[in-house]
C-alpha cells in the first residue's frame, strides 16, 4: 500500500487559475484610489467650515440636528478614507 507513486513531485498541484478579469480590477482599483483618496482628504479638511454656519443658526430644529449628524458621519468616512493621502 502506497499513498502515491514515487516520482510525482509535489509540484504538480496547481495553482488557481489567473483571471484576467481579477488584473483588470486591481489596476481600475489602483487607479481610482488616488483621486478618491485626494477627495475625502480634502473634503475632511474643509467640512468644518460648514459646521461653523450650521451651529451659528442653531440645532433647535430636528432638521438642523439631523443634518449635523449626517455631516459627522461624512466627516468621519472622510477622515478614514482620506487619511492615506500623501500629495507627493
Amino acid at each position: 500500500m502506497s499513498n502515491g507513486s514515487a516520482d510525482s513531485p509535489q509540484d504538480d498541484v496547481a495553482s488557481p487559475p489567473r483571471r484576467p478579469w481579477a488584473r483588470s480590477a486591481r489596476r481600475a482599483t489602483a487607479a481610482v484610489s488616488g483621486p478618491v483618496r485626494a477627495i475625502a482628504f480634502w473634503s475632511a479638511t474643509l467640512l468644518p467650515f460648514v459646521y461653523v454656519p450650521l451651529l451659528v443658526l442653531g440645532l433647535d430644529t430636528r432638521r438642523r440636528a439631523g443634518l449635523f449628524a449626517l455631516l459627522l458621519l461624512v466627516h468621519i468616512f472622510a477622515l478614514l478614507l482620506g487619511q492615506s493621502y500623501s500629495s507627493e
